[in-house]
This record gives structure tokens, C-alpha cells and sequence, in this order.
């Protein structure tokens, strides 16, 4: 949501980010806030590299 947000609505843009894959959208945010991607558990632990 927050990736398609900064889009006018019906824009080909929001269509596309709506479509991506949760690892996809994860790896857009990451980007945009300059993160690190990480991994965690079934328990939310964050795994290593």
C-alpha cells in the first residue's frame, strides 16, 4: 500500500506495485527507507546473512 501511494489512482503505476509479490514490495521499501533486507524466522528472529 504504502509503495502504490504515491501514485494517482487507476495510474498504470498502482496497478503494478498492487501486483508484486510480498518479498518484492519488501525489497522496494527496504530500498526507499535505505535498510539493509533481512530475513527472519518462524519466530521473528532475524537471521544472518
Amino acid at each position: 500500500m504504502y509503495a502504490t501511494g504515491l501514485h494517482e489512482v487507476g495510474s498504470s503505476a498502482v496497478e503494478h506495485y498492487s501486483m508484486l509479490e510480498l518479498h518484492d514490495l519488501f525489497v522496494l521499501l527496504c530500498a526507499a527507507f535505505n535498510q539493509p533486507q533481512y530475513k527472519v524466522d518462524k519466530h521473528l528472529n532475524v537471521l544472518p546473512d
